[in-house]
C-alpha cells in the first residue's frame, strides 16, 4: 500500500514562517542601518584625515594654511574640472571626492553658493568679497536642512580679531582660544581645522545625541556631541573655541 506524501504547507506552518521572518527583519534592518551609519561616518573621518596631510604639505610649501580647503567656485566649471584648486590638484589631493562627505545630500558637481565668509571684515581672512564655494564641498561650508540650507561656515583661516571676540567668559580661555586660528604663524595642535555636521540625521538641528566630526591641526578627529560644539544661541564662531576630547 503506497503512501500519500503532504502536499504543502499548513496555514499555521506558513504563518510561523512567516512571523519568524518579521522577527529577524526587525533584528537584522537596525543592524545594517547601523552599519551603513557607521561606515558613512568612517569615510568622512578617512576623507578628513587625508585633506590634513595635504593641508600640511601645503603649509610647508606655501609657509602658509591656505584660504580654503578644495578651492573657490569657478563659473561655469564643475568641481572636478577648476583650474585653481588648493588642496585639490595634482600635488595635494587628486580627486574631488574626498571633498565631499558622504551623508552630503548636495551631489550636483556644478551647483555653487555664496561663500559665508566672503567679503567679512577678519583679520586674515582671505576670503573675497563675491567669492562662492561649491555645495558639493563639504568641509569648507555646509548647507544644514534646519538652516534652510544656508551655507554655514567650516574651514577658516580667521575667525576672532582680538581676544574680547571669542565667544567665551574666561578672560584667561578667551586670550588661549585666541592663538587656535590658522592664520597665525604656529597654531597650536588643538586648532580646529574643520568639521562635519551631516552625520546629524533628521532635520541636522544641533541636539543631544547627535555628534559632529571635529578635525583638529594634529590630524585626529574626535565625535563632538553638537549641542556642545553649537549650543543654542551661541555665535557662528563659538565651534572654533572647541578642544579635543582628553
Amino acid at each position: 500500500m503506497s503512501k500519500v506524501g503532504r502536499a504543502g504547507f499548513s496555514i499555521i506552518e506558513l504563518l510561523t514562517v512567516i512571523a519568524i521572518i518579521g522577527i529577524l527583519a526587525a533584528l537584522i534592518f537596525p543592524v545594517m542601518g547601523t552599519a551603513r551609519r557607521k561606515a558613512r561616518e568612517t569615510q568622512c573621518i578617512t576623507n578628513m584625515q587625508e585633506i590634513h596631510r595635504a593641508l600640511k604639505l601645503f603649509k610647508n610649501d606655501n609657509g602658509r594654511y591656505p584660504a580654503v580647503l578644495l578651492g573657490f567656485a569657478e563659473s561655469g566649471v564643475t568641481v572636478d574640472s577648476i583650474k585653481n584648486g588648493t588642496l585639490f590638484s595634482r600635488e595635494y589631493v587628486s580627486t574631488a571626492k574626498v571633498f565631499s562627505c558622504p551623508d552630503n545630500r548636495f551631489t550636483d558637481p556644478a551647483a555653487t553658493v555664496p561663500d559665508p565668509l566672503a567679503g567679512q571684515s577678519l583679520i586674515g581672512l582671505d576670503r573675497p568679497a563675491g567669492a562662492r564655494l561649491y555645495a558639493y564641498d563639504s568641509y569648507d561650508s555646509q548647507m544644514l536642512a534646519y538652516a534652510g540650507n544656508a551655507p554655514q561656515p567650516r574651514y577658516t583661516l580667521a575667525w576672532a580679531n582680538t581676544p574680547n571676540d571669542v565667544p567665551l567668559n574666561d578672560p584667561n580661555a578667551k586670550e588661549e582660544a585666541f592663538e587656535r586660528q590658522l592664520k597665525f604663524r604656529s597654531p597650536p595642535d588643538n586648532t580646529v581645522v574643520t568639521w562635519c555636521s551631516y552625520h546629524r540625521g533628521g532635520d541636522q538641528r544641533p541636539r543631544s545625541g547627535a555628534h559632529d566630526l571635529v578635525l583638529f591641526l594634529d590630524g585626529h578627529v574626535d565625535r563632538i556631541p553638537s549641542d556642545q560644539l553649537m549650543p543654542d544661541g551661541a555665535p557662528w564662531n563659538y565651534p572654533y573655541t572647541v578642544k579635543p576630547k582628553l
